[in-house]
């Protein structure tokens, strides 16, 4: 079975203080969202919401024994920074090379911002603020029909200039 881990921090609670939060999803090759996150980490950077998304949906998909893994992400400059590259010398970057030399496949991939809303909506959620990453399972109606659009891609093409 392949998961796709689909990564954004997207929420900029307080832009002026920079705190702010990732979350992610947790989806099945067929697009059915299994399970997502959302984890507060107060105040730090872009770059670094998108990487902490990165490594807690490894952390998801590796407690539940999957093996070959797809990670969307939205941050073209995240990505070029992610494996097969293992000498970063960003520890955070070091954190998710540790899990991608367990045995499993994974492959990084950039995602389009209009095709991740049911991530951005799962960032504007309460997330504890103590620093844990909160997991769920069980999902909100009017977040359901989201996962729908998404599963099913943006109705729209997006125009490069």
């Amino acid at each position: 079975m392949i998961m796709r881990i689909v990564s954004q921090h997207r929420w900029c609670l307080s832009c002026s203080t920079n705190l702010r939060s990732t979350s992610g999803l947790i989806r099945n090759s067929s697009g059915n969202c299994l399970a997502a996150f959302c984890r507060f980490l107060g105040h730090t950077t872009v770059l670094e919401a998108e990487l902490w998304g990165v490594l807690e949906g490894l952390q998801v998909v590796w407690q539940n024994d999957f093996e070959k893994i797809i990670v969307q992400i939205g941050s073209s400059e995240a990505l070029q920074l992610l494996p097969p590259s293992t000498d970063s010398p960003f520890a955070l970057v070091r954190s998710i090379v540790s899990p991608y030399s367990k045995p499993w496949c994974i492959e990084f991939q950039n995602i389009l911002h209009e095709a991740n809303v049911a991530s951005d909506y799962i960032a504007k959620m309460p997330a504890p603020t103590d620093g844990s990453c909160f997991i769920f399972y069980s999902f909100p109606t009017n977040l359901l029909a989201i996962f729908h659009k998404d599963t099913n891609g943006p109705p729209y093409s997006r125009m490069k200039h």
